[in-house]
């Protein structure tokens, strides 16, 4: 934000460096789901490089991206697909076949196929954008990280259980070595490798993971957090199943309290 106002100072407010700073934080309220913010700041966003650029330039289409990843944040399911679907052709047209952004426009595609529960469309798709990531990038970058994950999701979605498992094991060991084992990426996916151990049989493991992800999001986000009280509750069931009540009685009354205290506070 002071970024923001201190191009508006310098500079007219249709240039291109303070609709490139409201592009950036438009973004960020889509990343934080602050989406009207991110509508308000958005909307703007094409009209001032369409004043400023030709129609075809890459800065246009990248906004036009931003915005569909907006509308599929919104459920606006149709605009978004049409959208992106506009935004991969362009790309495809006009650049290298391993330029990142094409990576990165597949990736988004397939995971607004993955939303319309168009699930071997997005396969194909994620599968494309990861191969698209890794032939631009190196394999622990961030970007081939995030396609990894988002992949396991929807293979574990649609029962492929072993190639999700390869998938989200990627994925922990790349966000821990660039984020830390710390990070909310790196605890959602061990918390979803837990999670993938239990659909597998795999009660040790299963175990060993949540409650590993428990012990970290407790210790980072607090014991009320919702991430940690998900995280509670799935121990709890992994505990039942495997015979261990007292635990498991233990993981579920901190999971209802603290989802009490979060979701019904004027009820207590």
């Amino acid at each position: 934000m002071q970024a923001l106002f201190g191009h508006e100072q310098a500079l007219e407010l249709d240039h291109i460096s303070i609709v490139d700073a409201t592009q950036c934080h438009g973004m960020l309220f889509i990343a934080t789901q602050k989406l009207d913010e991110a509508d308000q700041m958005l909307g703007p966003v094409v009209a001032g490089y369409d004043e400023a650029l030709r129609s075809d330039h890459i800065s246009i289409v990248d906004a036009t991206q931003c915005h569909g990843m907006l509308f599929s944040a919104r459920g606006k399911l149709d605009e978004a697909e049409q959208m992106l679907g506009s935004v991969l052709a362009w790309y495809d047209k006009a650049l290298r076949s391993d330029h990142i952004s094409i990576a990165d426009a597949t990736q988004c595609h397939g995971m607004l196929f993955s939303t319309r529960q168009k699930l071997n469309g997005a396969e194909q798709i994620l599968m494309q954008a990861l191969f698209g990531h890794e032939q631009a990038l190196d394999l622990d970058h961030i970007s081939i990280v995030d396609a990894a994950q988002t992949l396991g999701i929807l293979l574990r979605d649609q029962g492929k259980l072993n190639e999700a498992e390869r998938m989200f094991r990627w994925a922990l060991a790349g966000y821990g070595k660039a984020l830390g084992t710390d990070n909310f990426s790196t605890l959602d996916t061990a918390h979803c490798l837990g999670i993938l151990f239990s659909d597998q049989g795999k009660p040790d493991e299963a175990e060993q993971m949540i409650r590993w992800a428990l012990s970290r999001y407790d210790k980072t986000l607090g014991p009320n957090h919702i991430a940690t009280l998900d995280a509670a509750q799935c121990l709890g069931i992994v505990l039942r199943a495997r015979g261990k009540p007292d635990e498991a009685e233990q993981m579920f009354r901190w999971a209802l309290v603290g989802y009490e205290k979060a979701l019904w506070p004027d009820q207590l």
